[in-house]
């Protein structure tokens, strides 16, 4: 008996499915098609598919290099590779199935599909000659840079300021400001003011969000405050 071979547009579909379902289970946002991120897909599974290759950069470049060159602009972006193979042959459903199982028991990939920040997805899939029915599959994830935001830190106290942004810890000096770009928000956690034995303790943590400004300012106690302002933009 012959084996079965799935039509590979229902297999991206019906991952582009299980994924969501998967994200909704975790309390995610869905993730939206999108037609730059499957053109970078698309090439980038063929390309593996036509040399029997398997790797991230096997073509001698990132999945970030690929998706810019798709003209996709990104502020995060992951990608996710499968690779199946059966005798017997796969149904779409099977297929999609064997994939996105895959990445979802496998740490990495997981780490992928439930980043909560991205928003659209791009999915490719191949058949790679071979005596079995055997199939690559891409799957690309991104948040645009369309949708990256500014915010400021400004200190108006006498001491250095630290905090730390996105994972990042940074020192602010006396009467500066800082501009941050985030590409989602994230939780900003104001530590001390100070150094050494005059550090005082903070322990402020607020989440970020589009054209704020967390303004440090004398406390009269000595310990300092944090308000949030809008930013003032010129018009």
């Amino acid at each position: 008996m012959a084996a079965a071979l799935p039509d590979v547009q229902q297999v991206e579909t019906a991952i582009v499915q299980m994924t969501n379902a998967y994200r909704q289970e975790q309390k995610l946002s869905a993730v939206a098609p999108s037609p730059a991120l499957a053109a970078a897909a698309r090439a980038y599974a063929e390309y593996l598919a036509r040399t029997n290759t398997f790797a991230h950069d096997a073509d001698g470049r990132s999945h970030a290099d690929r998706v810019s060159a798709a003209g996709y602009e990104y502020c995060e972006v992951s990608e996710n590779l499968a690779r199946s193979v059966d005798s017997r042959g796969f149904t779409a459903t099977d297929l999609a199935r064997t994939t996105v199982e895959g990445w979802i028991n496998s740490p990495g990939h997981r780490r992928n599909i439930e980043a909560p920040a991205v928003t659209e997805t791009g999915v490719a899939v191949a058949r790679v000659p071979d005596q079995h029915p055997k199939f690559v599959a891409v799957q690309l994830f991104a948040r645009p840079r369309a949708l990256a935001f500014d915010v400021q830190i400004a200190n108006s106290t006498k001491a250095v300021v630290v905090y730390t942004l996105a994972g990042r810890q940074h020192d602010l000096a006396p009467h500066m400001a800082a501009t941050h770009t985030l590409c989602a928000p994230s939780d900003v956690a104001f530590e001390r003011a100070g150094s050494g034995s005059r550090a005082v303790s903070l322990a402020l943590r607020y989440e970020t969000a589009k054209g704020q400004v967390f303004v440090i300012e004398p406390g009269k106690d000595g310990k300092p405050t944090v308000t949030i302002d809008k930013k003032r933009q010129i018009k």
